[in-house]
């Protein structure tokens, strides 16, 4: 399992291959921090979170007991580095509507 944060290229004005993966690199460079929580970069523009398998045999013990939140730990874990993350990736959204300005959607 994993979580996958992608800037959405359809959504930007029209731009290069390399001139959006340019700026990918560069946006991972500037924030660090964002591996340092354990997500990995993808050069075409994506961090993705691994996410622990959970245990199924807890899964089931857990589900038997009524305390199922118990074996989601991986999940929650997982969940609150995605939190500690969005103001990185929420900049690095910002940053991109700078460089290359938004599709407004036409309705």
């Amino acid at each position: 399992m994993i979580f996958n944060f992608a800037l959405w290229k359809n959504g930007f004005n029209k731009t290069l291959a390399k001139e959006w993966k340019v700026f990918a690199i560069q946006m991972n460079n500037d924030h660090p921090q964002i591996e340092e929580l354990g997500f990995k970069f993808n050069p075409e523009g994506n961090w993705y979170l691994p996410i622990r398998s959970l245990d199924s045999k807890l899964v089931i013990e857990s589900y038997e007991s009524d305390t199922l939140e118990d074996a989601l730990t991986p999940i929650t874990e997982a969940l609150d580095k995605v939190k500690q993350a969005h103001p990185y990736f929420d900049q690095i959204v910002q940053a991109a509507i700078v460089k290359f300005g938004r599709i407004e959607n036409e309705e």
